[in-house]
């Protein structure tokens, strides 16, 4: 296929939806607790944990930019690439470079584990996780405190994320907010593809992504709900 000058396309639909709309549950799950709309709180944890179980099934069987076995290398590309930075290499990567693949998973694990202890969690008055009812009391305590003080780690890697990518926009000339939003990186060759060729594809990533959010959704938020149901 002939390529061209221009930018390539890098991340599909399904991973800028994903991104940008975890970034937004994270928002709201902080607002909620802030102001006390617990039963909010909870939809929106179980919604994010859903969005989280969407990226890992996203991260086997989406597009190649997504797929965790594309990104996700040894400690040594990871060192060279930082090591490039320290020293001023610049080059575009087809996707997530080295460190920041290893970042992504790093992120998704910290809300994963942010949701779950929040599904133990309570304020020993009204609001009791859906969860919560299957652990002893002590246990609830436990995981409620976890849950707070777990948010201040997640906050603490979410500022070094937008740190990361404020430093490749500004200080390494590679502009990944805007590559996150229309799925194209200037520097990255751009395939001439048939108009019938990027229809089709896209709707094979429209089915796929759907089928994802489905099983995403059954085994994050239908799961939990069984679970609660069973335990009554």
């Amino acid at each position: 296929m002939a390529k061209g000058p221009g930018a390539g396309r890098l991340w599909d639909l399904p991973t800028r939806l994903f991104h940008w709309t975890l970034a937004i549950g994270i928002a709201a799950a902080w607002w909620t607790a802030e102001n006390g709309e617990l039963e909010l709180h909870e939809k929106i944890g179980l919604f994010l944990l859903s969005l989280i179980i969407f990226r890992l099934l996203w991260g086997v069987v989406g597009s190649p930019t997504a797929r965790f076995a594309r990104f996700l290398t040894g400690p040594g590309p990871v060192l060279r690439h930082l090591a490039d930075l320290w020293q001023h290499r610049q080059h575009v990567s087809p996707g997530h470079n080295p460190a920041g693949g290893w970042m992504v998973v790093i992120l998704l694990a910290a809300v994963f584990a942010q949701a779950a202890m929040g599904l133990f969690a309570s304020d020993d008055f009204l609001f009791w996780g859906p969860l919560a009812g299957l652990v002893s009391s002590d246990w609830v305590g436990t995981l409620t405190g976890w849950h707070k003080s777990w948010f201040n780690v997640l906050l603490g890697l979410i500022a070094l994320h937008v740190l990361a990518v404020l430093y490749y926009v500004f200080l390494a000339g590679e502009d990944l907010i805007r590559a996150m939003i229309t799925g194209r990186k200037p520097g990255l060759s751009a395939e001439r593809t048939p108009g019938d060729r990027v229809l089709a594809e896209a709707r094979t990533v429209a089915v796929r992504a759907l089928a994802c959010l489905a099983a995403a959704v059954a085994l994050g938020w239908g799961g939990v709900g069984l679970i609660e149901t069973l335990a009554a």
